[in-house]
């Protein structure tokens, strides 16, 4: 297993870090590892959405638009219009 030495850590920075390990019931050291843990589980998943996003982008600019020629939304009629002859059921 690797291990990571911090120096210089602010003294107020310390203070707290102690403060949310003794909240959380474990060590300074514990806490951090948490802390990076948590953090690269976040930059993992942001990546995964990324893609998924890049994914989901060229698909739609590879389909064929909405509103083109060939498919057009119906057209909605107004109350005074008559209904076209196809349409009615006998």
């Amino acid at each position: 297993m690797s291990e990571l030495i911090l120096r210089d850590i602010p003294a107020d920075v310390w203070a707290a870090l102690q403060v949310r390990a003794a909240r959380h019931g474990h060590s300074c050291e514990d806490e951090v590892l948490q802390l990076v843990e948590r953090a690269t589980q976040e930059e993992q998943l942001l990546q995964q959405l990324d893609r998924a996003t890049a994914a989901m982008a060229a698909r739609l600019t590879r389909s064929e638009p909405l509103l083109s020629g060939k498919r057009r939304m119906p057209r909605h009629r107004h109350q005074d219009e008559p209904t076209p002859a196809s349409a009615t059921h006998r």
